[in-house]
C-alpha cells in the first residue's frame, strides 16, 4: 500500500509540472487575472486571443460554432491539463469552420485551459479561433441557493460531483445570455469529426427540445430506477432504448439551444425546485451521483421532448466498468453499450483510455478483445 501510494504521487507530480503555468509576463496570479473577464461587466463576453471569426457569438451560421467547456479543480486534479489538450488538439484539427471556446471555472483554472488552449492552436497550426473566459466565482453567485439545492438534492454526500458546479448547465442560460446555441464538451474526449457536423444537428431539433443528450451507454439507469421500476411496474424505467425503455442521457457532450431554454415553459417547469422535488419522489430517484445528467435523465421520463436523441456516435462512451458487475450478463450489458455507427467523438469516461489517433482506430469489442 505504501509502494502504491509512492508511486500515484510520483506520478501526480510527473503530471503538474506538464500543466501549463501562466506567462513569463504575468508575474503574480493577481497580475494574470487581467485576462478574465468580471461576471457583472457588461463586457462578459469580452474578446482573449488570436481570431478571425466574427464577433458575433450568438450566430447559429455553422461557419462558427461556439463550444464550451466547464474546467476547473486544475490545482487538485493534474490529469485535468493533458486531458483538456488532447481533446482542443483533436477538435481543432478536424474544425472546418471558425471556433470560439468558452471556458466556465475557477479563476487558475480558466487561465489554465486559456493557456492550453493556445497550446492546441500552436500544435495544429491554426487560425481563426478565439477563447473566452468566465469565472464562476463570481458568475454563479446569483444562481447559489438554487443550485445548491440542486445538489442537496441529488448527490451523495460524498464524490466528485458533489458541488454546484456540475449542475451548472441548468442555468447556463442565464449565465450566457449573449449565446443562441452552443455544444458543451466534456475534457476526457476525442474529437474525431468536423464539430461543424454536430453543430447542424440543430437544425433535426423538434419544435420543443432544448437540449441535444446521447444515451448513457451503461446500465447506471437501470440501477438508479430499480425502486421505482418494482413499486410502479413500470419496465420503461433505465431499460435500454432498443426495446423501448428510457435509457437515461450522459452529459459528455450536449447540444445546448440556450435561446429555447429561455423561453420554453416546459423546460422552466421540470427544472424548478418543487416540481424537481415532487418528480424526484414520484420516481424514487435517490441514487444520484452524476449531476445535472441525473436530472436530464429523471425528467426525461416525463418530457422527452425537451431533449434530441443525439447519435451514439457523438458520444461514444469506452467505459465499460458495469461489463465485470455479477449482476449484468453479457447480453444485457450490450443492449446499453452497443453503438454501430462510426464514430465521431470518443469519451473517455470513467478514466477509459482514449485512441490516440481515433481516426485511424478501429475499437475492437469489449467482451471479445
Amino acid at each position: 500500500m505504501r509502494a502504491y501510494c509512492l508511486a500515484t504521487i510520483f506520478i501526480n507530480l510527473l503530471l503538474v509540472s506538464w500543466l501549463p503555468q501562466p506567462r513569463a509576463d504575468e508575474t503574480s496570479r493577481r497580475h494574470a487575472l487581467r485576462y478574465l473577464t468580471p461576471a457583472a461587466s457588461a463586457d462578459r463576453d469580452a474578446f482573449v486571443g488570436d481570431t478571425s471569426a466574427s464577433r458575433r457569438s450568438g450566430d447559429a451560421d455553422v461557419r462558427h460554432v461556439n463550444v464550451l467547456f466547464t474546467f476547473t479543480n486544475v490545482q487538485q486534479n493534474a490529469m485535468l491539463g493533458p486531458g483538456l489538450m488532447r481533446t482542443l488538439t483533436s477538435m481543432l484539427r478536424n474544425a472546418s469552420v471558425n471556433i470560439s471556446c468558452h471556458f466556465l471555472g475557477d479563476a487558475y483554472s480558466v487561465i489554465v485551459a486559456r493557456d492550453v488552449f493556445h497550446d492546441a492552436v500552436k500544435a495544429t497550426n491554426s487560425t481563426g479561433h478565439e477563447v473566452r473566459l468566465y469565472r464562476t466565482e463570481t458568475l454563479l453567485e446569483p444562481y447559489a441557493d438554487y443550485l445548491g439545492k440542486v445538489r442537496s438534492m441529488f448527490s451523495a454526500s460524498r464524490g466528485k460531483f458533489n458541488r454546484d458546479f456540475f449542475f451548472i448547465t441548468l442555468v447556463v442560460h442565464r449565465l450566457l445570455p449573449h449565446l443562441r446555441r452552443v455544444i458543451k464538451l466534456d475534457s476526457d474526449l476525442y474529437v474525431a469529426a468536423d464539430v461543424a457536423r454536430l453543430q447542424a444537428l440543430f437544425a433535426d431539433f423538434e419544435p420543443e427540445a432544448v437540449m441535444g443528450l446521447s444515451v448513457e451507454q451503461q446500465p447506471v439507469y437501470y440501477c438508479a430506477f430499480r425502486n421505482y421500476r418494482a413499486h410502479a411496474q413500470d419496465e420503461r424505467a433505465g431499460v435500454p432504448a432498443s426495446i423501448g425503455g428510457h435509457q437515461g442521457y450522459n452529459t459528455g457532450v450536449i447540444l445546448l439551444d440556450l435561446e429555447r431554454m429561455r423561453t420554453s415553459a416546459t423546460y422552466a417547469n421540470a427544472t424548478q425546485l418543487a416540481t424537481l422535488a415532487a418528480t424526484q419522489r414520484r420516481f424514487l430517484f435517490f441514487d444520484n451521483h452524476l449531476g445535472d445528467q441525473d436530472i436530464y435523465s429523471m425528467i426525461g421520463m416525463e418530457t422527452q421532448q425537451l431533449f434530441y436523441p443525439l447519435p451514439c456516435q457523438w458520444n461514444r462512451q469506452l467505459c465499460t466498468r458495469y461489463r465485470t458487475a455479477k449482476k449484468f450478463n453479457r447480453n444485457l450489458f450490450m443492449e446499453y453499450y452497443a453503438c454501430a455507427e462510426p464514430v465521431m467523438i470518443y469519451h473517455g469516461n470513467c478514466g477509459a483510455r482514449l485512441p490516440r489517433k481515433a481516426y485511424t482506430y478501429h475499437m475492437p469489442h469489449p467482451l471479445t478483445s
